[in-house]
């Protein structure tokens, strides 16, 4: 027989297992640095379907974005700044990831979004 008012002890554990639970869900973070010139990671996988939080961060001197036009991404940061959205990927497959400002042509990189 457990001596003591275990109640006191095991309901606060109780609801900080079923918030951890809840926070699991399929939230997917992934962190994306852009310098001069070029992503890293420069491939990125994700998965279809679930909601994802991007979180732009620019290491470089200069403005730089990252583009995804077929997933309607589009994120930019000052240098030294970071930033983040939240998107779904519907659709597998693989996407380019650019940066469109003049001179960053070579700034590229690949989105790959797989089914679960």
């Amino acid at each position: 027989m457990i001596k003591g008012n275990y109640t006191t002890s095991f309901v606060p554990f109780l609801l900080g297992m079923i918030f951890l639970l809840v926070g699991c869900g399929t939230d997917t973070s992934i962190e994306v640095e852009g310098d001069e010139f070029e992503f890293t990671p420069s491939e990125v996988t994700i998965p279809a379907g679930e909601e994802i939080t991007l979180t732009f961060t620019n290491t470089g001197r200069e403005v730089h974005n990252l583009i995804v036009d077929d997933l309607d991404i589009a994120v930019e940061a000052e240098p030294g700044e970071r930033e983040t959205i939240t998107f779904v990927a519907n659709e597998a497959g693989t996407f380019e990831m650019y940066c469109d400002i003049d001179g960053h042509d070579e700034m590229r990189g690949t989105l790959i979004v797989v089914e679960e």
